[in-house]
């Protein structure tokens, strides 16, 4: 990176997704064709670079490639943006291209820094971790705690969970255990703005990540025929006072 770890404090500004209360709510509900139709009608009216830099974001997670990147490059040519250049790097993650993606995060924290440079960092992390570099992308969010004493260890929590996933699919179970161990361990939810924006970027929910990644640790140790530690887990759940509906998985 640009960027120092030493030269960083702990300020934090994400950037301001200026879009009207309909249409976010959309966005935040996954209701990503009707966002995209919504952030379309406001574009044909007058072509804000900020809406433009939404329906890129909007088009990556609908993984129309394409036509995010070239909405995100229309955004950046009518005027520079953290969002804009945000959703640069994401599409072109999304087209393969991760050394320009990483490009494009970086022009963002040599016009941006002073105002957005934690979040720039942490938003790296996420797109690091989106083209493949795992490891790199959780050293990132470990340098981000121990530097600023920023709270991103539930962004690491979901990356564990997610790479623990992929171990259950390919039969990996003890791989999955190890990586659901991992990320419950750093389950600490918080909710903040910064958590919104990145679940609207990336489209991770860590809305019950702590309920989720139990379940998903059962699973996987049911599936290693760890009979005995599933059913402690399962139990250890249970008295937690979960709410019966998000505990159906334990029978």
């Amino acid at each position: 990176d640009l960027i120092p770890l030493a030269r960083l404090h702990s300020t934090f500004q994400e950037p301001d997704i200026q879009i009207d209360d309909a249409t976010l709510r959309s966005w935040k509900r996954n209701q990503l064709v009707n966002t995209e139709s919504l952030l379309t009608e406001t574009i044909n009216e007058s072509r804000n670079h900020q809406i433009l830099a939404s329906r890129a974001l909007v088009r990556a997670r609908l993984r129309q490639w394409d036509a995010a990147d070239t909405d995100a490059t229309e955004s950046i040519k009518i005027q520079p943006s953290v969002i804009g250049h945000i959703a640069k790097s994401v599409a072109l993650v999304g087209k393969g291209e991760k050394h320009k993606a990483y490009r494009a995060c970086d022009i963002a924290f040599e016009r941006f820094h002073s105002t957005h440079v934690t979040f720039l960092l942490l938003i790296k992390a996420v797109i690091v971790f989106m083209a493949g570099e795992h490891d790199d992308a959780i050293s990132r969010l470990d340098d981000l705690i121990n530097t600023v004493q920023f709270n991103s260890i539930c962004y690491a929590a979901y990356m564990h969970l997610l790479l623990g996933t992929s171990c259950m699919e390919i039969g990996d179970y003890n791989g999955a255990i190890q990586l659901f161990g991992r990320a419950r361990a750093q389950t600490r939810y918080q909710s903040s703005q910064a958590l919104s924006v990145v679940s609207l970027i990336s489209g991770w929910k860590f809305d019950d990540l702590d309920i989720t990644t139990q379940q998903r640790l059962c699973e996987a140790l049911y599936a290693a025929r760890r009979i005995k530690e599933a059913t402690d887990q399962s139990l250890l759940n249970i008295g937690k006072s979960v709410d019966k509906s998000s505990i159906m998985w334990v029978s």
